[in-house]
């Protein structure tokens, strides 16, 4: 009987071990990832691409003021880089809040504005991304971040941008 129940410990406790820290706790995820199952990626990603829940294929992200978060389930909608899901009041999309099947919306993180090389201050950081990743889709040279606040006044007043 000891016999039994060491072994059944010594096969169970690494699969909950595994379980608990790999993505697959996802409803949809498969056992183990073949990328040659993954979708290609559509043209107009404009919040660039992410690994799905599985930690398995690209996937577009959500971008800005997008939908986001769910019940756990493989295609629920994940934010882009330099965005979090949050749900009413400003709240931090977290597991719990997953877990109950709320949906929030893409938000950027950093909301100040900035200033980009081609001289258009943004709304934020993400916008200057998204506008960035959209002039490179169709061929024109990426915007590059030059500083924060809006375009047009350098710290000693003078007018500043760089190309």
């Amino acid at each position: 009987m000891h016999l039994w129940v060491l072994c059944a410990f010594v096969i169970l406790v690494p699969l909950l071990c595994d379980a608990r820290i790999s993505k697959r706790y996802v409803i949809g995820c498969p056992e183990r990832c073949d990328k040659s199952l993954c979708q290609p990626m559509p043209a107009d990603c404009l919040a660039g691409e992410i690994l799905d829940q599985c930690d398995c294929c690209p996937v577009c992200a959500a971008g800005e003021g997008d939908p986001c978060g769910g019940t756990g389930k493989l295609g629920d909608p994940e934010c882009g880089e330099g965005l979090e899901c949050t749900v009413s009041d400003g709240v931090g999309s977290t597991t719990t809040v997953r877990r109950r099947g709320k949906t929030g919306v893409c938000v950027c993180k950093s909301p100040d504005p900035v200033c980009g090389s081609d001289g258009v201050s943004y709304r934020n950081i993400c916008e200057l991304k998204r506008v960035s990743n959209q002039a490179q889709k169709l061929q024109q040279p990426p915007i590059i971040f030059i500083q924060r606040g809006a375009c047009g006044k350098g710290k000693s007043g003078a007018p500043y941008l760089h190309s």
